[in-house]
């Protein structure tokens, strides 16, 4: 599920950052991104919501409630999702794919009633002819794309985080570098 990817980046500032085992967190998130970006576009004749804007799997509400989707591959090797795409997929990637993210911020701002007195609604659903649409807000996702969208405009929490002598010494202890 694409949150398990986000939600850390939220608040560490780990571009050109890797760890002991040389594995980048931020391109790990862009290459996570990307694929669920390509595993929604090979399942859109299956799920009519997707699209190259409308894609991602992540924890969201549905005509069923609230669930927790994934793409292709993970442990299970099989896809769950009821073609529901939540706006926080696409815009909590906003640093790893700014110009996909952007261009889906975009579109799903021309998509009709999406987006309501307090941003983007939840999630949407395209499936079987019908058109729905969340009306709920979940602070956790609008959260996300709040800094996300920060992280790519003013960076005000990634330097205040960034900067705090716990995280300084957390990065020293972890042996994390910028390269």
């Amino acid at each position: 599920t694409l949150f398990v990817y986000q939600f850390p980046l939220a608040w560490f500032d780990l571009k050109d950052v890797y760890d002991l085992q040389g594995i980048s967190w931020f391109e790990n998130a862009r290459l996570a991104t990307l694929n669920h970006q390509q595993c929604s576009l090979e399942y859109k004749d299956v799920y009519h919501t997707f699209s190259k804007s409308f894609f991602g799997f992540t924890a969201s509400d549905t005509q069923n409630g609230y669930r927790v989707y994934n793409c292709l591959p993970n442990v299970l090797n099989k896809l769950r999702t009821d073609g529901t795409v939540s706006p926080s997929s696409a815009l909590g990637s906003f640093p790893f794919t700014p110009e996909i993210s952007y261009q889906a911020f975009l579109d799903m701002l021309d998509f009709k009633d999406l987006y309501g007195n307090f941003g983007f609604y939840d999630a949407f659903n395209l499936e079987n002819n019908d058109q729905w649409i969340s009306k709920r807000y979940y602070g956790i996702n609008q959260g996300l794309i709040l800094l996300m969208t920060d992280a790519v405009t003013n960076k005000s929490v990634y330097n205040a985080f960034m900067s705090h002598k716990d995280i300084i010494k957390g990065m020293e202890v972890l042996g994390w570098k910028r390269k």
